[in-house]
């Protein structure tokens, strides 16, 4: 078993026709990750991370332009054959909260977003 601290960098933005003015955003995100290997090749990883998501957009309504915070829960399953290894699996998200990157803007909390 294995487990451990795990950061990094999230660079995020809005796509779509309707989203011509979204520009890149960076945040973060961090969490605990535990790693089981309950045979020589396979392993298992489990994380949980808070992520930082959204864009700097000020030209398309209330939608865009706002930094969306998000706890992520990873599944991984992993295959290691002497210094390779395969990678594959999915997560769950759900968005914690929403706020504008402009105080200006209104506040439309979570309800415009898919939680």
């Amino acid at each position: 078993m294995l487990t451990g601290l795990k950061g990094g960098v999230a660079i995020a933005n809005a796509i779509g026709r309707d989203a011509t003015g979204s520009t890149l955003r960076f945040g973060g995100q961090g969490g605990l990750a535990l790693r089981v290997r309950p045979y020589k090749h396979l392993g298992i990883q489990v994380e949980a991370l808070y992520a930082q998501r959204g864009d700097n957009s000020t030209s398309y309504g209330p939608s865009l332009g706002h930094q969306l915070n998000y706890l992520t829960i990873p599944v991984v399953a992993q295959y290691r054959f002497g210094d390779i290894f395969f990678e594959g699996g999915g997560q769950y998200g759900r968005l914690l909260s929403a706020k504008p990157v402009q105080e200006q803007r209104t506040a439309i909390g979570r309800a415009a977003f898919n939680p």
